[in-house]
């Protein structure tokens, strides 16, 4: 459920960066493909409607570096209809 459906107002700026430099955290420090779909499925669930560039984020910066993650993530975004910039969905 989003912040926002419990009852809070918008989250902070702040809060947004931290929230999307913790999951880049977990990806760098796991590479276990079902740790890192459990956190993109709490990530989704908790701050998708907050923080709409997350996906694009976490892509961009795996992107060229790390292709294991970065095939994680694009089949995470195919799967729940999530853009990225290069086009997938």
């Amino acid at each position: 459920m989003s912040k926002k459906g419990i009852g809070q107002d918008e989250i902070k700026q702040e809060e947004k960066v931290a929230a999307t430099s913790l999951l880049i955290t977990v990806f760098e420090m796991h590479e276990e493909e079902r740790i890192l779909n459990k956190a993109l499925e709490d990530f989704l669930c908790c701050y998708n409607e907050e923080i709409p560039e997350w996906m694009q984020c976490l892509y961009e910066h795996f992107n060229n570096c790390d292709s294991n993650k970065t095939q994680v993530i694009k089949r995470f975004a195919q799967k729940h209809n999530l853009e990225i910039s290069d086009g997938f969905k």
